[in-house]
């Protein structure tokens, strides 16, 4: 990385529908990185979803 960065994590609730919920939140965030950070990245795990954003981006507007 050649710039400070802000990782953001977000934790599946384990009860209900996962792969629906992850696919929405990977939509979601990567959406909502796009608008604040075009080189940012956000990536979908089992349990997961991550997003790697400029550190001078507001977490909060960011984490939709």
């Amino acid at each position: 990385m050649e710039r400070p960065v802000t990782v953001l994590v977000a934790e599946l609730d384990p009860e209900g529908d996962e792969r629906t919920a992850q696919d929405r939140l990977v939509t979601s965030w990567t959406a909502a990185v796009r608008r604040h950070d075009q080189r940012g990245a956000v990536a979908g795990f089992s349990h997961e979803v991550v997003a790697v954003v400029d550190a001078s981006a507001d977490s909060a507007k960011v984490a939709p």
